[in-house]
């Protein structure tokens, strides 16, 4: 039985890099998954949607990547192709696509960030993500946002 407290009497473990990094996985109705990092839609990091391109460049118009295309164009007065503007971002961003591929190479999924801030218990020791490294949701807009607004 799941509890909804974590077991504070148990140790926990120092190093907490086996949950590095959180982000939303979006399972579709077809199945696929779609990563998406709200770290995307802070301020002074504002790249809405925050979709990830997937390995295979499904969901490309749909991600951050395609409407900064859509607003350089805007503000540029100047037409390129997509492809032709990707090329120039990857030659400036030469490592991005393999850190976009670790979004869908994710080592576990939990249902809600409140199970990854309870963590696991492996071996009498806890593993667990502190809230205070991942809490965008007390961030402003968000936080005002169902249902992060009810937890």
């Amino acid at each position: 039985m799941r509890t909804s407290q974590a077991r504070n009497d148990l140790p926990v473990h120092k190093d907490h890099r086996e949950v590095s990094h959180s982000w939303v996985v979006v399972k579709l109705k077809d199945g696929r998954k779609v990563s998406i990092d709200p770290t995307l839609l802070t301020e002074g990091n504002y790249h809405p949607p925050a979709i990830i391109p997937d390995p295979e460049g499904r969901f490309m118009q749909y991600t951050f990547l395609y409407e900064d295309y859509k607003r350089w164009i805007w503000e540029k007065n100047y037409y390129m192709t997509f492809s032709a503007w990707l090329e120039r971002w990857e030659e400036a961003n030469p490592f991005a696509f393999d850190e976009f591929r670790a979004y869908y190479r994710y080592g576990r999924l939990y249902p809600s960030p409140e199970d990854a801030i309870l963590g696991r218990t492996v071996c009498c020791v806890r593993y667990h993500m502190p809230v205070e490294e991942f809490d965008w949701w007390n961030v402003e807009p968000f936080c005002r946002e169902k249902p992060f607004s009810e937890w």
